[in-house]
Formats: C-alpha cells, sequence, structure tokens
C-alpha cells in the first residue's frame, strides 16, 4: 500500500482490485459455467472488458504488486488484447456465447487466470482485511 495514500482513492482501488478477482474466478470456468454466469449476454465482450481492469490496476499506485504478480498480469492483459473477432462472438442467446467462449483462444485466458489467482493469493489476503471480509 502507498503511504500517505487518500483514503478514498485506496478505498476505490480495493474495490476494484476485489472486483478484478472476482472477474478471474469467472475466467476460469468451463465456457458453458462462463455462460450461465453471465446471463447468456454478450459474455465475450463482458468478460474481455471486466479482465481489461488489469490495465488500470497495472497503471495504478495505491496497490503493490510484486514482479512475479505483475508479469502474470501483463501476461493477461496481452491475452485479452489478443483475442481474436472469432473468440469474441457474443450475442443474447447461449449457442452464439458458447462459440465464441469454446474458442481455444480462452483457453489460454483461463490459464492465465488460474496462475495469477495463486500468484495474487497474498494480495487477495490483504484485500480481504482492508475490506473487513472473511479470507
Amino acid at each position: 500500500m502507498m503511504k500517505n495514500a487518500n483514503p478514498n482513492e485506496l478505498d476505490s482501488w480495493e474495490n476494484c482490485y476485489f472486483n478484478f478477482v472476482e472477474t478471474l474466478l469467472d475466467f476460469v470456468l468451463s465456457p458453458i459455467e462462463q455462460c450461465v454466469a453471465k446471463g447468456n449476454y454478450n459474455v465475450a465482450w463482458e468478460l474481455r472488458a471486466e479482465g481489461l481492469t488489469v490495465d488500470n490496476l497495472l497503471n495504478q499506485k495505491f496497490i503493490e504488486f510484486s514482479n512475479d504478480q505483475r508479469a502474470v498480469m501483463r501476461n493477461l492483459s496481452l491475452a485479452l488484447h489478443a483475442l481474436s473477432p472469432e473468440a469474441m462472438l457474443c450475442g443474447q442467446t447461449q449457442e452464439i456465447n458458447l462459440k465464441g467462449m469454446a474458442n481455444p483462444e480462452w483457453q489460454l485466458v483461463r490459464d492465465i487466470a488460474k496462475e495469477l489467482l495463486i500468484a495474487l493469493a497474498p494480495r487477495t489476503l490483504e484485500n480481504r482485511k482492508f475490506l473487513n471480509m472473511e479470507p
């Protein structure tokens, strides 16, 4: 945590981090589970947009990440930015959303998200303490 951080800004970034971890948990689900979790509505677009929060977290100065954590976060960012139009297929039906989420490019995102959840485990515990939540 940055010394002399504005409490309101720090609170905002801790909430942003919490939501990012929730997105990582969505990333590691199977394609069908992802579709259900997002209500079969623009699943690829929603998940990618939520996941790109990683770019903001990498560039903020209130929450510190280790070099190893930052490296995995950058890998996630690269994978999300590289998703092809085929991987981004989405709409309002399970069929079209499942087609997008079953694209092999999303498997790389799933794998990186699993790695990142492990790498961020200590930071996530700090976050839960900050937010007065159970670990």
